[in-house]
């Protein structure tokens, strides 16, 4: 047992002497109480202690100091089956000299093999992890096993994204207590300006890209018109404000069915920053055109006629269908018809840069910016053609007319928006997207006209103009006008596969300012503004250029089919 100590104080003194050598301090050995034996060394950096164990001999009591480069003070003695060496910052000491006499102090000796030889210290920087904050190898580095909590950033996120903690609506919406694993903040994860993609849990993946089609089933607002065709079958010269007359087209607003078309949306994430990307969507309703026709003969006793105001403001009529009798100067009546066809297209597009804005376990918001163009066009035409019975034997007089109004709205502007999707469930999303647009809305009216009659003996005379139109008004006409668009979007939908997903859901759309073709008719006419009637021409330029505007409200149900990968 001596012998076994005797030997393994000789190799602890061989060890602190290597020590000595390396720190080049002297050593103080003191001896303690013997009989204790030896464990594993201890080594603390400060606080808290970092153990690691090693087979080291028996040893006698003894006890030594030393200075290391690190203003450090270390300590040797026995204990419980073991020793310890503690490493602590304190202020410099002096070295102490030797308490033996100098001829017991033993040689120094090169270190054993193994020998615990620390390498210069150096900064090392380490990657950032998320939870835990930036560190670095070095002497004074503090080394935890216990998370780091930071309430307000986590710095090195996707897009430097910073973290909510607790409460407020968006936290409400995309946050809950699935993420508590990863998120240093609690239960509450949601970053603002970014993604932090280090905790798939909080944020899951986004796709790279995507590409949906839906169907659309719109109804647009309708056109307002004045009454423009009307039957009377009592009064004689009958009038449009003649007690038994009766509107059948126009007066206010005329009906368009639902229109049916198409969306297809697109966009990506750029590679190299998945917080931005750009995506861009085009739609279009089929051009719906409906249509008006009346065909009366005047043997049925029921006249029929387009009301016109002269330009003294007095109601007049220019008949079409005359019961024999019923008008001064037709005496033996006439049959007529009236046609009248509307139509209305509307299509447009839109291009976004898209910045990640928001993100949590169950959903996320998307910033959008750019740039938005919409086409509305209408277009008006009505039609008559008249029968003129004479005297038999003479022959009949024909006269047909022709007007026509369309209208072209175009707008170039900028746009800004917001897009978010909220998890329900495994499977299924709810969805929207608000978009508001400003800018120019260039606008165009178009009124054009002709009209000819056909004598009893065949020939043939043309004019330009003809009800409603006379050459005090055809042209080409434009204005620019400044114009808001918002649009409102809801999609709620199922995930069929991690690819391909189904939703259905409403649009509404609204435009602000928007010229409409039955909005252009002016019904006030000076007769003698208009070849067909052969008056010389004096008075008022009637009718006229209107140029109305309206706002314009586009909405209905959407369903299709999305693709992301």
């Amino acid at each position: 047992m001596n012998r076994m100590m005797r030997r393994s104080a000789a190799w602890l003194m061989a060890w602190a002497g290597a020590g000595s050598a390396y720190a080049q301090q002297p050593l103080d050995f003191r001896p303690v109480s013997p009989g204790v034996s030896l464990g594993a060394p201890s080594v603390s950096l400060g606080s808290p202690v970092v153990r690691s164990s090693m087979p080291e001999p028996a040893s006698p009591g003894l006890e030594f100091r030393d200075v290391l480069p690190a203003e450090a003070v270390v300590r040797f003695k026995t204990q419980d089956s073991g020793h310890s060496i503690n490493v602590l910052q304190v202020e410099p000491v002096r070295p102490m000299m030797p308490v033996l006499p100098p001829q017991q102090v033993m040689p120094v000796l090169p270190p054993p093999k193994g020998a615990f030889n620390p390498p210069e210290p150096k900064m090392m920087p380490q990657a950032p992890v998320y939870g835990y904050p930036p560190t670095m190898h070095s002497p004074d580095a503090i080394v935890t096993s216990e998370p780091y909590h930071e309430s307000t950033s986590v710095g090195n996120g996707c897009c430097g994204a910073t973290v909510v903690s607790q409460g407020g609506l968006f936290s409400r919406l995309f946050g809950d207590d699935s993420c508590d694993a990863c998120d240093p903040c609690g239960s509450s994860c949601l970053s603002f300006l970014g993604c932090n993609d280090a905790c798939n849990d909080c944020c899951p993946t986004r796709p790279k890209a995507w590409i949906r089609a839906e169907y659309l089933l719109w109804s647009l607002r309708k056109q307002s018109a004045p009454p423009l065709f009307f039957q009377n079958s009592v009064d004689p010269n009958f009038l449009i404000n003649s007690p038994n007359s009766e509107v059948l087209f126009g007066n206010d607003q005329i009906a368009n069915s639902a229109s049916s078309g198409a969306r297809i949306s697109a966009g990506f994430w750029f590679p190299n920053n998945t917080c931005w990307g750009l995506d861009a969507s085009y739609f279009f309703l089929g051009k719906r055109t409906s249509s008006f026709y009346n065909f009366t003969a005047g043997a049925s006793g029921i006249g029929t006629g387009r009301p016109f105001i002269d330009e003294d403001g007095v109601p007049q009529t220019e008949y079409i269908a005359v019961p024999p009798g019923r008008v001064p100067g037709i005496p033996l009546g006439g049959d007529g018809s009236f046609l009248a066809t509307y139509s209305t297209q509307l299509w447009g597009f839109d291009a976004n840069l898209r910045r990640k804005l928001m993100c949590g376990p169950r959903g996320h918001l998307d910033l959008l910016l750019g740039y938005r163009h919409l086409q509305l066009n209408d277009t008006f035409n009505m039609q008559e053609d008249i029968t003129q019975f004479n005297t038999p034997g003479i022959g009949n007089t024909r006269q047909f007319l022709s007007d026509r109004f369309s209208t072209n709205n175009t707008f170039h502007g900028g746009q800004i928006g917001i897009d978010g999707e909220r998890k329900i469930g495994r499977r299924a999303f709810l969805a929207g997207s608000f978009k508001f647009a400003m800018g120019n809305m260039s606008q165009t009216v178009r009124i054009a006209g002709n009209s000819f009659r056909v004598e009893p003996n065949g020939l043939r005379t043309d004019f330009r103009g003809a009800l409603y139109t006379s050459p005090t008004n055809i042209g080409t006409y434009t204005a620019n006008r400044f114009c808001v668009m918002p649009e409102l979007g809801l999609r709620i939908g199922i995930d069929l596969t991690d690819n391909l997903r189904m939703f259905a859901g409403y649009n509404l759309l609204y435009v602000s300012e928007v010229v409409r073709a039955g909005e252009q008719i002016d019904q006030v006419v000076n007769l003698s503004r208009s070849p067909i009637f052969g008056i010389p021409a004096t008075g008022a330029f009637r009718p006229g250029v209107l140029f109305r505007t309206n706002d314009f409200v586009a909405h209905g149900l959407n369903a299709g089919l999305e693709y992301k990968w």
